[in-house]
C-alpha cells in the first residue's frame, strides 16, 4: 500500500468515525476499525460498532474509502453510508 493510500484510508476512517459519533453521541460504546476480523479480504476494512451486547459490523472497500478522496462526491458517498 502506498503512503498516499494509507493516508487516505486513515482520513476516511476518521471522517466516518467522527460522523457516527456526531450522529449518536450518547448511544455509542465503542468503534473499532480492523482488517483481520470477520474474514475481510485484503482490500476490505471493517468498522465494528459495539452497542451494549450488540456488535454491528460494516465493511468498506479500499476503493470506497479512497476514490475521489476529499471531494464532495467522496464526502456524500461516505455520509450516505453513515446515514444508512
Amino acid at each position: 500500500m502506498t503512503d498516499d493510500s494509507a493516508y487516505m484510508i486513515m482520513g476516511s476512517q476518521k471522517f466516518i468515525t467522527n460522523q457516527i459519533e456526531k450522529k449518536m453521541p450518547d448511544k455509542m460504546l465503542g468503534l473499532v476499525w480492523g482488517t483481520t476480523s470477520f474474514d475481510f479480504g485484503p482490500d476490505e476494512y471493517g468498522l465494528v460498532i459495539n452497542r451494549g451486547k450488540k456488535k454491528l459490523v460494516f465493511p468498506f472497500t479500499k476503493n470506497e474509502l479512497i476514490e475521489d478522496y476529499g471531494s464532495t462526491k467522496w464526502k456524500n458517498r461516505l455520509l450516505t453510508r453513515v446515514n444508512d
